[in-house]
């Protein structure tokens, strides 16, 4: 029994979605596509400073920071 790829099991999932379903996250992964060229604007530098950041992690903001500060003006 030969093992899929994950080309070939992204493939068969979105087949096995509803055809409006299907039609949208085709166009998407189109457009990923259309846009990928291989090549980065990044430096190697910027890209060492994405890593480490997100390694760190994401702390969402309180939604009420503004409010706060405009309470204290």
């Amino acid at each position: 029994m030969k093992l899929m790829t994950r080309t070939e099991l992204a493939i068969k999932a979105l087949e096995e979605l509803p055809e409006d379903r299907r039609e949208e996250i085709a166009d998407l992964i189109l457009g990923v596509i259309a846009t990928y060229s291989g090549d980065s604007a990044l430096t190697e530098d910027q890209w060492a400073e994405v890593r480490r950041r997100e390694a760190e992690g994401f702390e969402p903001a309180d939604p009420d920071h503004f409010d706060k500060l405009i309470a204290r003006i």
